[in-house]
């Protein structure tokens, strides 16, 4: 009869959606959005069900959400934007905690978790080697992932700019099966443009970088602007 499912954690930095696996301690927002989403496998209403989340790390800290009722069947997103402490860089552990007025029968799936990292120079979505193992699902998208696409492929990511950021260029992991003797090149867009399907306005190129034998070997290839390029506030 009562059975809290968590299904998911959120740790959005912009508070829109998009959650980064590692940020800049210079990009961090004073608030974060974060919980999950919430299903009663159970029976019975759930009265009071709450998130709670803990996360260990150099800045511990910890928040509980309130989420209501929750009828049987159903499934809520319980969170909210938490005004942050001032975090410093390092790993952070996030573990969240779905409960309810109810004792629950099947607790071994009220917890799901969650890490991202705040570090000085490196902005990524993926946060590939940070996520708990048993969580963590990796994927690669390529010239191969699409027919036709061996020539001219462009794979786009977003990054949302809080304070002024230097770019010095992008950081490319590589999957296992890369083939060295392709070039890649970066380049830097204003998502006004892009969104409107207009991909000429080019804020800053780099050279064509060659996919060599070490790249592949050492599993990522950084490839750098001509000269560093500084960001306001805006979405790229």
């Amino acid at each position: 009869s009562d059975d809290l499912k968590m299904n998911d954690g959120i740790f959005s930095q912009d508070g829109e959606g998009e959650e980064y696996g590692r940020i800049p301690v210079d990009q961090l927002r004073p608030t974060m959005l974060q919980g999950g989403n919430v299903t009663n496998n159970g029976a019975a209403e759930q009265n009071n069900v709450t998130v709670t989340v803990g996360v260990t790390g150099p800045v511990p800290f910890t928040s509980a959400i309130n989420g209501g009722v929750l009828s049987p069947g159903a499934t809520l997103e319980i969170s909210e934007d938490y005004a942050l402490p001032a975090l410093t860089t390092g790993q952070y552990n996030g573990t969240f905690t779905v409960s309810a007025d109810n004792p629950d029968q099947v607790p071994t799936n009220n917890q799901y978790f969650r890490n991202f990292e705040v570090n000085d120079a490196l902005y990524s979505l993926d946060g590939i080697g940070i996520h708990p193992a048993a969580s963590q699902s990796l994927g690669t998208l390529g010239t191969s992932s699409f027919t036709g696409a061996a020539d001219g492929l462009i794979l786009l990511n977003y990054y949302d700019v809080t304070n002024p950021l230097t770019v010095y260029g992008v950081e490319l992991v590589l999957g296992a099966t890369t083939v060295a003797g392709g070039y890649v090149i970066v380049n830097l867009r204003d998502t006004t443009p892009v969104f409107a399907d207009n991909m000429i306005p080019v804020l800053a190129e780099s050279d064509p970088q060659d996919i060599e034998a070490i790249h592949v070997s050492q599993g990522f290839a950084r490839v750098c602007f001509p000269d560093p390029v500084v960001l306001a506030n805006n979405g790229f």
